[in-house]
């Protein structure tokens, strides 16, 4: 994960602006986009835009522009395989002895029901 300061990010916004501002000046038009998210989301980046300077629309707008000019999301996408983690622990747990033994499957699931 790459971490940036406060100031880093204040120049790159003021950067960005003045770019944008230049390059688009003549042509740029402005529409109205809607989006659906959450409510806890929506607040979530509000404080933070916010503890940047900057309003909500703002932030989006820096961000939908920084897309623009990368190419590319400035973040990776990354999925967990929970299933690749389970299995993993499940060979760390039989390394180290940490399971337990059942005589039939009527014992092993009764322990499975217990457990919740």
């Amino acid at each position: 994960m790459v971490t940036y300061t406060a100031s880093w990010i204040q120049f790159r916004i003021k950067y960005l602006n003045s770019c944008i501002e230049v390059n688009f000046m003549a042509t740029a038009r402005q529409t109205t986009m809607t989006i659906r998210l959450d409510a806890t989301t929506r607040d979530a980046a509000e404080q933070v835009f916010e503890a940047l300077g900057m309003d909500l629309n703002t932030g989006i707008n820096i961000l939908l522009k920084q897309v623009v000019h990368d190419q590319a999301l400035p973040f990776t996408p990354t999925m967990e395989d929970s299933l690749d983690r389970a299995t993993e622990q499940s060979i760390q747990d039989l390394k180290f002895g940490r399971y337990q033994e059942f005589d039939n499957l009527g014992d092993l699931f009764e322990d499975l029901h217990n457990e919740n």
